[in-house]
């Protein structure tokens, strides 16, 4: 009895295993996906295994592990102008509002409008030193991962933020605020979840 359930596990298991053939016609026996990305499945399996881009997979296995080509040229773009421009291209500026909302639509993620000075944003201080670019370098990375960021030039496009950003950069007790200032709030511009003068904590249950 004992056997033939060994057996019959042995069976299922096979079964249930897969091959992967991919667009240039290499085969991954039975594979197992380890990790993904939006461009790509990280496998192993017998035979072999690693990175294999989305594009060189069939229609099938894309959908069945979330390929989105758009968000994926996106991504492309995005990390293209970060390599040119440091953490000026990883943010959205003013102009590029719209786009931004998509994102923290499509991400499920909030939009955090980051008012400073480009100098400080491409600051190389430390996370521990005193001052703006600091503070700003803080507030970067504290958001980065976990909102949208839109970039606002505290010196160029002062009062330019949309009007509900704009009310919670320049209320009357703060008017003259020295950056960084950071307003966070939802995809549709409806409501501030937070507000904070330097270093921003993320709002809790955002991802």
């Amino acid at each position: 009895m004992k056997t033939a359930f060994l057996f019959l596990l042995a069976f299922g298991l096979a079964a249930e295993a897969e091959d992967l053939i991919t667009l240039d016609h290499k085969t991954y026996r039975e594979f197992r996906v380890l990790q993904t990305n939006v461009f790509a499945l990280k496998i192993t399996s017998p035979s072999g295994g690693g990175w294999v881009n989305f594009t060189n997979l069939p229609p099938d296995v894309q959908s069945k592990y979330g390929y989105d080509p758009i968000r994926a040229e996106a991504s492309a773009r995005k990390q293209e102008k970060i390599k040119k421009l440091g953490r000026l291209g990883a943010v959205y500026r003013l102009s590029e509002l719209t786009e931004a909302q998509a994102e923290a639509r499509r991400d499920g993620k909030p939009l955090a409008f980051l008012a400073t000075e480009v100098i400080c944003l491409q600051s190389k201080d430390g996370l521990l030193e005193k001052g703006s670019n600091s503070a700003t370098v803080h507030a970067f990375e504290a958001l980065k991962l976990v909102s949208v960021i839109v970039f606002s030039d505290c010196k160029t496009e002062n009062h330019t933020e949309p009007s509900l950003v704009d009310a919670a950069l320049h209320p009357p007790e703060d008017v003259h605020y020295t950056p960084p200032k950071v307003v966070i709030t939802d995809a549709e511009l409806t409501k501030v979840i937070l507000l904070c003068r330097t270093i921003p904590t993320p709002p809790a249950g955002r991802n």
